[in-house]
């Protein structure tokens, strides 16, 4: 597994949550850079055409980065990225908003290494836990990641940044993944989820990141992954989906012996194209 991918760092959200409107602004202002064919979108061209503050420069392009909206090299769209500014500019598509939670929580995705720990450390359907545990779990991850302290005005700010990311309606809040019991103890729920393209692309992308020298991979391994964790999914549902796309021609999985095999037959592009016309 490679683990060296670019990611983005702990401190990138200068306080602010995962904020849509401002996302949905600097998409667009990518978007016509590259329709300019423009090399890079720099942070003074946001400055000269937007009106965000400083301060919203700095922290939704690297959102947009771990959402896997735009490239980290030239703030330019990615794959996903044109799709999304194509057919749901306001971001505010379930299935959208599904992509920017699996891309920032991903083991090996462009996302801040400390959500896929927090996600993957709390985020069970029915689990409670505080403001406080969340934060002591950010601590000790920054120091296990750098050998230094994080200072408690970072800690607090990123507890608030994570957590508000998933309870706003303007960020992920209508996932319906996590809910406030009161103002510092929160409940993950068990959000609806059948979008099958969704599960096609985050399937092609985990594998290429995670397996990318695997041509086939044993089914037991696919259900036994983070990949349907992402997405709140028991192994029976995820398995069921894995079925729903080989009848699509998606994907392919040999049962003639143990252990079951499951190939690709498409790419990323695939996905892409189905995912804004079916769930």
């Amino acid at each position: 597994m490679e683990l060296n991918k670019p990611r983005i760092g702990f401190m990138f959200h200068e306080t602010f949550k995962l904020t849509r409107k401002p996302m949905s602004e600097i998409l667009k202002l990518s978007k016509d850079f590259s329709n300019q064919n423009k090399p890079k979108l720099k942070y003074s061209d946001i400055k000269e055409n937007s009106l965000l503050g400083n301060n919203y420069i700095k922290a939704f392009p690297p959102y947009l980065k771990g959402c896997g909206l735009i490239d980290f090299n030239n703030n330019l769209l990615t794959p996903l990225g044109k799709r999304v500014i194509q057919h749901d500019p306001l971001i505010s598509d379930p299935k959208t908003l599904w992509l920017l939670h699996y891309h920032m929580s991903m083991i090996d995705g462009p996302g801040p290494e400390f959500w896929n720990h927090l996600f993957i450390s709390f985020f069970k359907p029915g689990n409670t836990f505080s403001r406080d545990e969340i934060k002591e779990a950010l601590a000790t991850k920054y120091w296990e990641s750098t050998s230094k302290l994080l200072a408690e005005k970072s800690i607090n700010s990123t507890t608030y940044a994570f957590l508000n990311s998933y309870t706003q309606d303007e960020g992920l809040g209508n996932l319906g993944i996590l809910s406030n019991i009161t103002e510092d103890y929160f409940e993950v729920k068990q959000p609806y989820f059948h979008y099958i393209w969704v599960i096609a692309y985050a399937l092609c992308d985990y594998w290429t990141k995670v397996y990318p020298d695997n041509n086939s991979l044993t089914l037991d391994r696919l259900l036994n992954s983070e990949l349907p964790k992402y997405f709140f999914l028991s192994k029976d549902d995820f398995e069921s989906i894995l079925n729903e796309l080989r009848l699509f021609g998606f994907l392919e999985i040999h049962r003639t012996a143990q252990p079951f095999q499951v190939f690709l037959k498409y790419g990323l592009e695939f996905p892409l194209r189905k995912l804004f016309e079916n769930g």
